[in-house]
């Protein structure tokens, strides 16, 4: 029978798939009725029971609930935590198509309730990672210093990936590839303004105060000239 809650045709049977393609598994023996029955959805759904499991096992964090509605049911969370203080995050698991000015107006939203929000990117579909080119919305993301972070509930992984000054230098070699790095739920750090990569926090405080440090005003080579005469006694 199909895991696939409401499935149409919940009746399987097992495949054999030729020797060097896709692994053995089971299909349906009629096609299911359901529009959300595909992969996508089932990853989400998958993701965002993991993303609880996570979340129930974090100090500090009283009720996790799964499909939480919110401000009269206009909204309705993925999942929603509630600190023992009673601080409240919404961690949304993303793997349906979102425009940039949809994203925006969803945090926004959020942000009124008072609610933090952190975004976690499907890693199939319209916002998998690519090597080769930033989607908009991550972008977006990145110009208001915030990691970007993907999940595959089928292996409990997660990948995030950043700016380069927001990351430690000497994370260790076997964790990043292509420019991601590469971890679980347990690696990440929950916070009451969002949930971040190991380090992150420190490397973006450092760099901040790189910035902020005071740089020694540039001469013209002229004055210099003049200053290293007068130290030398040669100047009159």
């Amino acid at each position: 029978m199909c895991a696939e809650p409401g499935c149409s045709a919940p009746e399987i049977t097992t495949v054999h798939r030729a020797p060097g393609g896709r692994r053995d598994g089971y299909r349906h023996l009629n096609r299911p009725d359901s529009a959300s029955h595909g992969p996508e959805s089932v990853l989400h759904r998958q993701g965002k029971a993991l993303v609880a499991r996570w979340a129930r096992a974090q100090p500090n964090v009283a009720t996790v609930e799964i499909e939480a509605p919110l401000d009269g049911r206009r909204r309705i969370a993925d999942v929603l935590l509630t600190s023992d203080a009673g601080n409240k995050m919404a961690i949304e698991v993303q793997y349906s198509g979102l425009t940039t000015a949809e994203w925006k107006e969803r945090t926004a939203a959020y942000k009124a309730l008072g609610i933090t929000v952190v975004w976690i990117w499907g890693n199939i579909g319209a916002f998998a990672p690519r090597r080769t080119r930033v989607l908009d919305v991550h972008r977006e993301i990145l110009r208001r210093r915030m990691p970007i972070i993907w999940i595959n509930p089928a292996h409990e992984r997660i990948a995030w990936a950043g700016l380069e000054d927001d990351y430690p230098r000497l994370l260790p070699a076997n964790v990043r590839r292509h420019g991601f790095w590469f971890g679980s739920l347990d690696d990440l750090e929950l916070r009451a303004t969002g949930l971040f990569p190991p380090g992150f926090i420190d490397a973006r405080i450092a760099s901040k105060t790189t910035a902020m440090r005071p740089r020694r005003p540039r001469l013209s080579r002229g004055f210099e000239r003049k200053v290293d005469q007068i130290a030398s006694g040669r100047a009159r």
